[in-house]
């Protein structure tokens, strides 16, 4: 996965209560430098926009109101049907 894609992870995940228990672990300094090295998401690079591009399908999941996830399965006939 590319800089910019793994870096942005870090301000998606690490919420308070993650933050809080990554304290209480001892591991919430790294995870601070690293999130601080580069904390904007410019969206996807070179990298991750080639990978999207060879695939025939993909997963995507969201997060309804009641908290439950659903999972899409999306199938292509083809590698490129999928544009980044």
């Amino acid at each position: 996965m590319g800089e910019n894609v793994a870096q942005s992870f870090g301000s998606i995940v690490f919420t308070p209560p993650v933050k809080e228990l990554q304290e209480r672990y001892g591991s919430r300094r790294q995870y601070e430098r690293r999130a601080t090295k580069n904390a904007s998401f410019e969206g996807l690079g070179r990298e991750e926009r080639e990978f999207i591009v060879e695939r025939d399908s993909f997963y995507m999941a969201t997060i309804g109101s009641t908290g439950w996830p659903y999972i899409y399965s999306i199938e292509g006939d083809r590698k490129d049907f999928l544009k980044s």
